[in-house]
């Protein structure tokens, strides 16, 4: 749910683009009417994004929010609960992904040391509980037609049909041409953050862009449909802010957890 409440959002971004920086609340809805889910997304200038994808609506707490920096080229992943944070740049991934590579072999050098048998009821094993490598994440983005005066478009990742949108034109929003420049920054640095995990079973699912195609679409979405959720995410509130620089950091006195690559 929060993977969907993302990619919606950050969808949603890539249209609002403008001079100063820009807050947006979106709200996701069930089939009764009833609102699920409250998030927000905060950017500032072509490098700068926080979205925090499930705000409580009394209290204004949150789990966790993503920070991307394109200055600083990292992506901040926060868990507020735990008050500490990992940080993610191409370097990072590269070495956990050696890393992984490496257990991999180890394990396969430790397989061939079994018994015939024995090998076997663990390689069916491995098999049944690990992702298999192929296509199931990939993205497709189908231009389906205009419906009701609205460009509708189709996700559909791994062959399934997952979401549903209609979106209307950028000019007839009064919006720049350029509005789509920063939200393609960070598709492009997050499939450049994530691909050294693309060829790894224990990873296929990260190896998939979690913001699929928004890029190809020109416009500003007033209707998504999530159809395995069974959901509705609608954009309710945008406003036009200064932020302090500290929103696009790790908050004062969190510990970072560094990702294990010894």
């Amino acid at each position: 749910m929060k993977r969907s409440l993302i990619c919606t959002g950050c969808f949603i971004l890539l249209t609002m683009f403008a001079v100063g920086g820009v807050k947006l609340k979106m709200e996701t809805k069930s089939k009764s009417g009833a609102v699920t889910q409250t998030g927000w997304i905060y950017s500032e200038g072509e490098d700068r994004l926080r979205i925090d994808p499930d705000v409580d609506a009394d209290s204004g707490e949150m789990d966790t929010s993503m920070i991307y920096r394109g200055d600083l080229e990292t992506l901040f992943i926060v868990n507020h609960e735990e008050k500490e944070y990992m940080l993610l740049t191409r370097e990072t991934m590269e070495k956990l992904s050696a890393k992984l590579n490496q257990a991999m072999t180890d394990m396969q050098k430790q397989l061939e040391q079994l018994p015939e048998a024995q090998r076997k009821m663990m390689e069916d094993m491995m098999k049944k509980n690990m992702p298999q490598a192929g296509n199931d994440f990939e993205v497709e983005v189908r231009e389906v037609g205009v419906e009701d005066g609205l460009q509708k478009y189709e996700v559909w990742i791994g062959g399934e049909k997952r979401s549903e949108m209609w979106v209307a034109s950028v000019e007839s929003q009064g919006l720049p041409k350029d509005s789509f420049a920063p939200f393609q920054k960070l598709s492009k640095f997050y499939e450049e953050l994530l691909s050294p995990l693309a060829s790894n079973p224990m990873f296929q699912s990260m190896g998939a862009n979690p913001f699929p195609g928004f890029a190809n679409m020109s416009g500003v979405p007033v209707r998504i449909v999530h159809l395995e959720e069974g959901t509705e995410t609608t954009l309710s509130e945008a406003d036009v802010e200064s932020f302090s620089s500290d929103l696009f950091s790790p908050p004062s006195g969190y510990k970072e957890r560094k990702v294990e690559l010894e």
